[in-house]
């Protein structure tokens, strides 16, 4: 059989991160079928070399303006399957979707910032445009099979808005990513090593908070009580792989960890490419994810496969995801979560109680029952 998947839009971050274990996942579990895969040119890093029976193909042209992706998405998209005899079709570009596929369709919803009532009060949403891009969303539901999510708590929030949904939702999580070895990256990689090693000379408890910047990841709230909670024990450090470039508030959130009272005690290292993450994992002793809202939180369950101990907000995606190996923090609240950075720095029990846990949690997002979920929704035999 032959399968069309659409991943145009994805480029870097948890986006490529999923597109590319997907790849992979259908590669390993479901080898005896075609798969015609359209690709972003700026995929960062580039794709991994894949099996034969994978045609990798771009757009550059149409890539580079929303409208032109929305217009191909709509109108040449269910002409290539018709032309390529397809037989069925993967949109992982988180709601975008052929509203009229003229095959059978899956349709992934990943971005929850499309699913925010503004009563929820999170920081920066809903963003202009949110009821626009449901609407699409809503269309692409119509003319879909099956609707992928990752989470109970993603569902939840779609169906809040998408009623009609309900019927076609799969709940199917990412199985925990692979890391790459990207060979132009090991000078790179060497350079990230001695800056970890040489900050943890400084800093004997090593706190990390890994992911792109956005407002509602709430890393505002995470520095307002590192600052607390660093008062409190001169020992800790704080690992952000925070972009200042990224955005203005990004910029203003990085000058504010190089200030004089925290400029010792804060490493910012930039973005770092996925390939180079374990690094930054390995030099860690807890992990926080203070964000207030996630459709999964893939860092969440890469951070428990290196058997960290985890700190995260109290929301329901994050207690999805973690289970008992978290502990949680009340969320928009500093004081809390000072408090629970001191007392599990100054905790080892609990802490390998929780890294327990954590290696444990982690073995359950398989990449197999991704894949085979997968394929069931594409109607498509597996091996």
């Amino acid at each position: 059989m032959k399968v069309l998947i659409n991943g145009l839009t994805l480029k870097v971050g948890g986006a490529r991160t999923v597109l590319v274990g997907t790849l992979k996942a259908l590669a390993r579990y479901a080898p005896e079928h075609e798969y015609l895969v359209y690709a972003s040119t700026r995929l960062d890093p580039p794709m991994p070399p894949l099996p034969p029976n994978f045609e990798i193909r771009h757009l550059p042209r149409v890539e580079r303006s929303g409208a032109l992706v929305f217009l191909w998405e709509q109108l040449e998209l269910p002409r290539i399957a018709r032309r390529e005899r397809v037989d069925a079709m993967y949109s992982m570009c988180s709601g975008h979707g052929p509203a009229l596929p003229g095959v059978r369709q899956v349709l992934a919803l990943h971005n929850p910032t499309w699913f925010v009532g503004r009563e929820e009060g999170i920081p920066g949403l809903p963003r202009p445009g949110a009821a626009a891009r449901r609407a699409l969303a809503r269309l692409a539901v119509a003319g879909s099979d099956r609707v992928l999510v990752q989470t109970r708590a993603m569902a939840a929030r779609v169906v809040k808005f998408i009623p009609e949904a309900a019927a076609k939702i799969v709940v199917s999580p990412q199985g925990a990513p692979e890391f790459e070895e990207v060979p132009r990256l090991e000078a790179d990689r060497r350079t990230l090593r001695e800056r970890l090693d040489r900050f943890r000379e400084r800093r004997e408890f090593v706190v990390l908070s890994a992911g792109f910047y956005e407002r509602h990841k709430d890393l505002e709230t995470l520095l307002d009580a590192f600052e607390i909670a660093s008062r409190k024990d001169a020992r800790l450090g704080l690992v952000l792989t925070l972009d200042p470039a990224w955005c203005p508030e990004a910029r203003a959130l990085a000058a504010r960890a190089e200030s004089p009272g925290l400029r010792e005690r804060v490493l910012l290292t930039g973005a770092v490419p996925h390939a180079l993450m374990p690094e930054v994992y390995g030099a860690a002793d807890l992990f926080c994810f203070p964000s207030l809202l996630e459709s999964f939180g893939l860092p969440m369950v890469e951070a428990m496969s290196f058997g960290l101990p985890i700190l995260a907000a109290d929301t329901p995606v994050n207690r999805e995801v973690c289970r008992e190996a978290a502990v949680y923090h009340r969320s928009f609240d500093a004081s809390d979560l000072a408090g629970s950075l001191v007392t599990l720095a100054g905790n080892a029990v609990t802490r390998d109680n929780l890294a327990a846990r954590a290696r444990e949690r982690a073995r359950a997002f398989n990449s197999e029952a991704h894949a085979l979920a997968l394929v069931t929704s594409l109607g498509i035999p597996s091996a």
